[in-house]
């Protein structure tokens, strides 16, 4: 009885010790073996989780991959799978128009978590706009891609993740986390999707309000390029040092287009990058550790200080547009090209005149910077010009005054020039007095008449002015007085008897 017992203890322990290790077992399914086909009728994807269970029981290790179909509804939860071999992919077609794979949208797929897969070589899942969750807790290695796009408010978790050759997001992201990520590769965090128009129109920002998103990588050291848009509110990457690959043309591009609130951007430990190309609403720029570089071009839709210090070099072009305030280039040995337009009011070219001319061994032109003139001298030299010359006309004046009217100016100068001279008064006649006639001998004036008469036409002058129509009969005799003075003058004896018959005859 004794034996009996311990037979059945130790045949459970063995059970148990059994169960335990088939736990911790690798059990490798292929999705191309019979067995795994059959078990939904031959269907590759799957459509819900009852599905999904059913179809990758017991397995945790799958070779192939594992397919997401069109018609998905509700979470995606895959416990226990630790390596699939060819990725986590959405359905996809072959487009026949297009020759390429297109991708199929799954629009009632809400969540995805898989929590104990720790590689994998890729993860690709397009058009989910009812996406809330996508984690994968323990995953540390993407040997491809990481894609994700057209999503909405959606969490995107990947805690253990330290490399991968690109990672593609793009949608409306609440959260990004990514604490461990030290290798990037090709980068791209987007609320806007991919475009063609976007290499050309790389320094244009649509500015429409998108949902606000934190970037921040705190970990990532390296990466091949890298690409940010959207309402960039605050941006982190303390460790990012290079941006480039030596084996790719059109590597080494950093981008950044965001709008909403101004962004402050700062990489303090970046050296090694080719291209920057920043715009929208830029709070400010520093780079701190970074020497040189091909291209520094920024175009700002908000107030910005563009200070280079303390790069050296820009081996290709400096290239600012918008509302640059400021812009300091004294640190640079070495400026290839230079293109400043500046639309704010603040900004003068004259600013960066003696440095340009340092680099560039010639005098700064208009087609190198558009910014406001020079501030005029004119008000300060107006100001000068009367506070000095009004006291000095005031002295010279006075001292003119005292030169003219000092006694000794007539013994210089003799006392004729100085001595009023008395009125010449014109002859009667001149003044139109009728002439008194006598029975004998030539016509006489009456001073004192003609006086009266030069007084009496002075009357009828003054008339004519106020209007009076006396002083038109008044005008007429004058004019007629003066004409028989004339007459007089002129003609013999007998005329003057013969025209004197209008003045006083005297007997």
């Amino acid at each position: 009885m004794m034996r009996s017992w311990f037979a059945t203890a130790t045949s459970l322990r063995f059970l148990l010790l059994a169960l335990a290790v088939s736990d911790t077992l690798a059990i490798e399914c292929s999705i191309y073996e019979e067995s795994i086909i059959a078990r939904l009728g031959g269907k590759k994807e799957v459509s819900n989780q009852q599905e999904l269970d059913i179809k990758y029981a017991g397995c945790t290790e799958i070779d192939g991959p594992v397919i997401i179909a069109a018609d998905y509804t509700g979470d995606f939860y895959f416990p226990n799978v630790t390596k699939i071999y060819n990725g986590l992919i959405t359905v996809n077609h072959y487009s026949q128009r297009q020759h390429q794979q297109e991708q199929v949208p799954v629009p009632l797929l809400t969540s995805i978590e898989v929590p104990d897969l720790n590689n994998t070589r890729f993860i690709e899942i397009h058009g989910v706009p009812a996406l809330r969750t996508i984690s994968f807790p323990s995953l540390t290695i993407l040997d491809d891609s990481l894609s994700l796009d057209e999503v909405e408010d959606c969490f995107v978790d990947f805690p253990s993740l330290t490399r991968t050759v690109d990672l593609q997001i793009i949608g409306n992201v609440t959260r990004l986390s990514f604490p461990l990520l030290a290798d990037g590769g090709t980068m791209r965090v987007s609320s806007n999707p991919k475009s063609d128009k976007e290499y050309s129109n790389y320094l244009i920002v649509d500015p429409v309000d998108q949902a606000p998103l934190d970037i921040k990588f705190p970990a990532l050291q390296n990466a091949t390029s890298i690409y940010l848009q959207g309402s960039i509110t605050s941006l982190s990457m303390p460790q990012l040092s290079k941006i480039g690959n030596d084996r790719q043309f059109d590597a080494g591009n950093l981008r950044i287009l965001t709008h909403g609130n101004r962004l402050n951007i700062s990489l303090p430990s970046l050296s090694n990058l080719r291209h920057l190309s920043a715009a929208g609403t830029i709070g400010s720029l520093n780079f701190a550790s970074l020497q040189s570089i091909e291209r520094f071009e920024v175009n700002t839709s908000t107030p910005l200080n563009v200070t280079m210090e303390p790069m050296g070099a820009i081996t290709e072009i400096l290239h600012l547009l918008g509302d640059v305030t400021a812009v300091s280039i004294s640190s640079l040995y070495l400026l290839f090209n230079l293109v400043i337009e500046s639309d704010s009011s603040d900004f003068y070219c004259s600013s960066i005149a003696s440095d340009f001319e340092r680099l560039q061994g010639r005098k700064l032109k208009s087609y190198d910077c558009i910014g406001h003139p020079p501030k005029s001298k004119l008000p300060l030299q107006l100001g000068l010009g009367l506070g000095l010359g009004i006291p000095v006309f005031l002295v010279v004046a006075f001292l003119l005054r005292l030169f003219f009217k000092g006694p000794w100016v007539k013994k210089v100068w003799g006392t004729e020039m100085w001595t009023p001279q008395p009125v010449v008064k014109p002859p009667a006649y001149e003044l139109g007095v009728p002439p008194t006639y006598a029975t004998d001998g030539p016509p006489t004036y009456d001073a004192s008449e003609g006086e009266q008469g030069s007084e009496q036409g002075a009357a009828n002058v003054a008339g004519t002015h106020m209007g009076d129509g006396s002083s038109v009969r008044g005008e007429g005799a004058s004019e007629h007085s003066a004409g028989d003075a004339a007459s007089a003058r002129l003609g013999d004896g007998s005329s003057a008897l013969h025209e004197g018959a209008s003045g006083r005859r005297v007997t």
